[in-house]
């Protein structure tokens, strides 16, 4: 049964607490606790900072799996603020992904009382590092831990309605100019880093894209000192997304080609990865099983599916050839900002859809 303040209360609980990725562990911590509160046996905290809980891990054969990550943007240590003001509640990372959070929790609660016996264990993971840099680590050890079992990867972490099917991919990467720099007088017309960074900054913006579903973002930069210094480095962080090998293989090239083309003219960068997400897409039947029935719980519930294309926990599944979708089940608006909302009225839908897909799939609704 949903309970509106039980609800509310653990969003305001979870959500203020400082998760960046990689350093989740108070959330990790309150997660844990609270899974044993409620009944939970044998939660474990694995290398990765995920809090597992296997619902009848006596039960033979593959596992059905699912995931909302901890991780929020923002690099807080400290209490992160939250407003409510009638149906909205605002603050840093409220909504993604901890309202999805809240309710995947919730809603095991409740698979848990109802006393169903499910087809095959269920697994459920608070996993961590789905954000930036964060490099997916949390989704990438599940896979890896339960290589060869994976029968079905779910992860909540979307807007309400939203179906993400396919996988956005990126590569990332440090590229760093160096020179001697110098006195920004005395030394007039020695080489300037971030002079030469800015020629590579425009190369890699006036580049095209081998298709429309691939971009390319110069996110950070960074260099020199002082106003009268000559700077003698300067770093940028950089990527690229596509949702194919191919497109993401061609961008590699260009950023390869650029970077040579650049040191024909006298300018030297050094390039290092950072980060890869990879692609993935399934158009088998299981996939679409998968998928018909995350629509068919949203429209149950009063929503309506739209199926897109994302960059999330389910990028490793797909990549490896396992049915997996990431669903949406609460209305927000301004993720990654300090200013996001969730419309605290939406979670009641939410958490019907999510405790309907769950007892779905425990009945055997994915029946291969």
């Amino acid at each position: 049964m949903y309970v509106q303040q039980e609800t509310e209360t653990l969003l305001l609980q979870l959500a203020a607490i400082p998760a960046p990725s990689g350093q989740e562990d108070q959330r990790v911590a309150f997660i844990k606790a609270w899974l044993e509160h409620i009944g939970c046996e044998s939660v474990c905290i694995d290398d990765a900072k995920n809090v597992v809980y296997t619902y009848h891990p006596e039960l033979p054969g593959p596992v059905d799996l699912f995931c909302a990550h901890t991780d929020v943007v923002f690099g807080d240590m400290t209490p992160l603020p939250m407003a409510m003001s009638g149906d909205t509640l605002t603050g840093p990372g409220c909504g993604d992904d901890t309202a999805s959070l809240v309710l995947m929790l919730l809603a095991l609660k409740e698979l848990r009382e109802s006393g169903i016996v499910p087809q095959r264990p269920m697994v459920f993971a608070a996993n961590s590092c789905e954000e930036g840099l964060g490099n997916l680590k949390g989704s990438r050890h599940l896979v890896a831990t339960y290589q060869g079992r994976l029968h079905s990867f779910t992860s909540f972490d979307a807007h309400w309605g939203q179906v993400v099917d396919t996988a956005v991919g990126s590569e990332r990467y440090l590229i760093t100019c160096r020179t001697a720099g110098g006195h920004s007088y005395r030394d007039y017309g020695a080489k300037n880093a971030i002079v030469d960074m800015a020629t590579l900054i425009s190369l890699l913006s006036g580049q095209t894209t081998p298709d429309d579903f691939t971009t390319c973002n110069v996110g950070t930069i960074a260099g020199g000192t002082t106003v009268n210094s000559i700077p003698s480095e300067c770093t940028i962080t950089y990527e690229y997304r596509a949702t194919s090998k191919e497109s993401l293989a061609v961008m590699r090239r260009q950023l390869e080609n650029l970077v040579a083309e650049c040191a024909e003219r006298g300018l030297r960068f050094t390039v290092e990865p950072i980060g890869c997400r990879p692609t993935g897409k399934l158009e088998n039947a299981h996939q679409q099983q998968l998928v018909a029935l995350a629509e068919r719980v949203i429209r149950h519930n009063g929503g309506y599916p739209v199926r897109c294309v994302g960059s999330n926990d389910c990028n490793v599944p797909l990549s490896v050839g396992i049915p997996s979708v990431c669903l949406g089940i609460y209305e927000g608006a301004g993720s990654h900002t300090r200013q996001e909302t969730v419309k605290l009225s939406s979670l009641k839908a939410g958490f019907k859809a999510t405790l309907e897909y769950l007892k779905q799939i425990a009945q055997g609704a994915l029946d291969w």
